[in-house]
């Protein structure tokens, strides 16, 4: 049964990131050279998506915003 649940609670979460980046290419007008470029970018952008999540869900009485920008794709260097 927890299998069942974690399951059923990792596709509502990937299809929220997948509704996410999806938004994120219209919003910045993100266009890639390739299918394979793209998927790359995609898993940095859920990789920084979810870092971004975990740092407001213990960070609420930061004096700054962590949020969804322009460099999500990109890697943090």
């Amino acid at each position: 049964m927890k299998y069942v649940v974690l399951f059923l609670l990792f596709g509502v979460t990937l299809s929220n990131l997948s509704s996410e980046w999806d938004k994120f290419k219209r919003d910045y007008n993100k266009h890639y050279a390739s299918t394979a470029e793209e998927n790359e970018r995609q898993q940095i952008f859920f990789e920084n998506v979810n870092r971004i999540r975990s740092y407001q869900q213990t960070h609420s009485g930061a004096t700054f915003a962590v949020e969804i920008n322009h460099l999500t794709d990109r890697r943090i260097e």
